[in-house]
């Protein structure tokens, strides 16, 4: 499960505007038999033809007016996210079958929910994160962040190597040194070794290792996926740096 999140993190960084999980719940197996209508938050029933039920909550950001390229990157990889998690519950009932004979039972709901943050918008650049939550029948839950920053005047999205300078960075091994030291302090006061592994392993200088970021006018936050920088049960893990210089 986590290899599958984070392949998905790393193909690409995305955006969500009102229509999101609409998108995603057009192409999943069986019907929608309630829906909760509101201005940026909305809740779907998906029925499942093995009878167990999906239920969506989303909590989206307004579309911006005029970006289409944007709400295309939205709309391909919120159907992506949403397979991602019906697969996973189908692949658990598959498991559950062979070992107990039976699947979940037919009352089962399984949750899948967004929520966003967004940070600069101004006449160039819009940057938000998208946080995913979900169970898919196992003990534990997953969270997996995601963002974009996009550009209004070339009608792309941006990448790390466009917001280094920004935060003052040198290079890409400047910012993992950085973000090595400041969760060290933050999650490992005590200098646990085994987790000063996995700080440093999921802060290598390596790009796919830090494409999970928000930029606001007066900083910049990175945010590591679950399990990237320690246990599942720390969550998501941020750090964060002043920015040094705007783009417009």
């Amino acid at each position: 499960m986590t290899k599958n999140l984070l392949r998905c993190a790393g193909a690409v960084t995305l955006a969500l505007g009102a229509a999101l999980l609409c998108g995603a719940c057009a192409s999943t197996e069986g019907k929608t038999t309630t829906e909760d209508k509101a201005a940026i938050e909305k809740t779907t029933r998906v029925d499942n033809k093995n009878g167990y039920t999906l239920v969506i909550t989303e909590r989206a950001p307004p579309p911006l007016e005029g970006e289409d390229g944007l709400s295309k990157v939205i709309t391909i990889v919120g159907k992506a996210m949403f397979s991602l998690f019906e697969d996973e519950v189908r692949r658990n009932d598959e498991a559950v079958k062979k070992a107990e004979g039976r699947g979940f039972p037919p009352d089962r709901e399984f949750p899948f929910s967004v929520d966003y943050q967004e940070g600069r918008n101004d006449g160039r650049l819009y940057s938000v994160l998208l946080i995913y939550e979900w169970n898919a029948g196992l003990a534990h839950g997953s969270s997996l962040p995601f963002s974009i920053l996009w550009d209004k005047k070339a009608d792309n999205v941006l990448g790390l190597k466009d917001v280094l300078p920004l935060a003052g960075f040198s290079s890409l091994e400047d910012l993992s040194e950085k973000a090595r030291a400041s969760l060290e302090n933050n999650i490992n006061p005590g200098g646990d070794p085994e987790l000063s592994a996995m700080i440093r392993k999921g802060t290598a200088p390596d790009s796919t290792k830090f494409n999970v970021f928000l930029l606001e006018d007066s900083r910049i936050t990175f945010y590591f996926h679950q399990y990237q920088v320690g246990p599942g049960a720390l969550g998501i893990q941020s750090v964060s740096f002043p920015v040094k210089q705007a783009r417009r």
